[in-house]
């Protein structure tokens, strides 16, 4: 489960004990967690930033950059943080297929170095903003790992993230007699 947490929890934060915690929310397990700082986030932190990032990490944590080549690209932070994913920005997603005023050409040269740079660092690659066949199938030659948008899916709220994950028959009451825990307090 990915989450942009800068927005919505202090990342940098420790316990009273000095050490590195999840949110008290956090129900998962810390394997499943991804956490997406944008670069602005990664940048300016020196190396308490840096030492943070180990810590999340070595709690199972993955960590992405989102929304790359935007922000304050800095080739260097690549070289230094613990990192898993890069997310290529949509902008760059819809540029390749000439959509929002791109540039197909130089879009699909700048995603492709974006992939190649990442895989040849032993990084993931997420195309953000996948909104059609087109722009899947480029990002499909282009090696793209994964992908992301309304093509597969649109933004799903909290309340529908149950039934997504964890569907069920049509008539099954099988929550609702099991009290106030729900399915994903129970795979947690």
């Amino acid at each position: 489960m990915a989450s942009s947490w800068s927005s919505c929890w202090d990342w940098r934060a420790t316990s009273p004990s000095g050490h590195t915690t999840l949110p008290p929310t956090a129900r998962l397990d810390p394997r499943w967690l991804d956490l997406e700082l944008t670069e602005s986030a990664l940048i300016g932190g020196g190396t308490a930033v840096e030492a943070r990032l180990v810590e999340l990490r070595a709690l199972g944590i993955r960590i992405s950059v989102d929304d790359f080549g935007t922000g304050h690209s800095s080739l260097s932070y690549l070289r230094r943080l613990p990192l898993d994913v890069l997310k290529v920005d949509r902008w760059f997603v819809m540029g390749m297929a000439g959509e929002g005023g791109g540039h197909p050409a130089r879009d699909q040269a700048i995603v492709r170095a974006v992939i190649d740079m990442a895989h040849a660092l032993s990084l993931e690659v997420i195309a953000e903003g996948v909104e059609d066949e087109a722009q899947r199938g480029i990002l499909g030659r282009l090696g793209c790992d994964m992908m992301q948008g309304f093509l597969f899916s649109p933004p799903v709220p909290v309340e529908g993230l149950e039934a997504l994950l964890f569907p069920r028959e049509e008539g099954s009451r099988e929550e609702e007699q099991s009290g106030s825990r729900t399915a994903l307090e129970r795979a947690a």
